[in-house]
């Protein structure tokens, strides 16, 4: 049954279709998975009107289908991005710097935090090529299927990597398990981006799409943040060139540079980027 409201006052602007989202949005939070027909029949609500519903909760990740099709929360609630002011003022100081790295590179640039398995995207920038990788602002995606989100599980240690990430992650429907069938495979990729310093991927979060991305060492007094820079697999290439690392690296240093923990250092005395860890990253032979 719908939730009875007759003990609160109701809203003079009232929506319905938000209050059915919200309505599953809780029974989603409060339940095992759910099949379509169990939704149904707890909001008294048509299947094709919770389809419709869920469909948009699946789409803002406020929902996730699983293999057998039943329902569950999704990350947007699961993984709650960790609030403070120093995120805030990173995020502030970082989005001019990346809309002048998308402009100079063409592709869409993306700024993410990671929060356990996922990411969540704090700031995007978007490209001026077309066709161009959409924003993904805001978005809560599996830290293993993003250049940024990788990079940044690269710098943790091995044992957190394989005892707590992967075998937790490979027993449920997870795109880990796809993409590395085992947890060899799994810590090659690990090594392989520790010695490259970066991390490349195609077509793993979205198919037809390549990323680039970079963990921000020196900002880890906030979060643990990286930088990515997306294209579409037609323009790979563009990933790999000399110039694009570059822009990449002196947006990267920009963004430490301004991070809460680099100005304390600089108040201290020290230079700034000292503690960045950005390296130089090798260019394509």
């Amino acid at each position: 049954m719908m939730e009875n409201l007759d003990l609160r006052a109701v809203p003079s602007t009232f929506i319905q279709s938000i209050d059915r989202a919200l309505i599953i949005q809780k029974i989603l939070r409060d339940s095992v998975p759910l099949h379509l027909q169990e939704i149904s029949a707890r909001t008294s609500l048509s299947p094709s009107t919770c389809h419709r519903i869920l469909q948009m909760l699946v789409y803002r990740d406020f929902a996730t289908q699983l293999d057998d099709r039943r329902y569950t929360v999704g990350p947007a609630v699961t993984a709650p991005l960790p609030v403070s002011d120093d995120l805030d003022a990173l995020q502030e100081s970082a989005r001019p710097r990346m809309d002048r790295l998308a402009e100079e590179v063409g592709e869409t640039c993306h700024l993410m935090v990671r929060t356990g398995s996922t990411v969540r995207v704090l700031v995007s920038s978007p490209g001026s090529l077309e066709p161009r990788v959409g924003s993904r602002e805001n978005a809560v995606l599996p830290a293993a299927t993003t250049s940024g989100g990788l990079a940044l599980l690269a710098q943790m240690p091995d044992e957190w990597l394989i005892r707590v990430f992967y075998l937790q992650q490979s027993g449920r429907s997870s795109p880990v398990t796809e993409h590395f069938p085992t947890a060899a495979d799994f810590q090659r990729t690990m090594e392989r981006i520790r010695r490259d310093g970066f991390a490349q991927v195609s077509g793993l979060t979205e198919r037809g799409v390549d990323a680039f991305g970079i963990a921000l060492r020196g900002a880890e007094a906030v979060a643990p943040v990286a930088l990515s820079v997306a294209a579409p697999t037609v323009r790979a290439a563009t990933l790999s060139s000399s110039v694009t690392r570059e822009a990449i690296l002196r947006c990267a240093a920009e963004i430490v540079e301004r991070a809460p923990q680099a100005q304390a250092q600089s108040q201290a005395g020290e230079p700034p980027g000292t503690q960045a860890g950005i390296r130089t990253v090798p260019q394509p032979r």
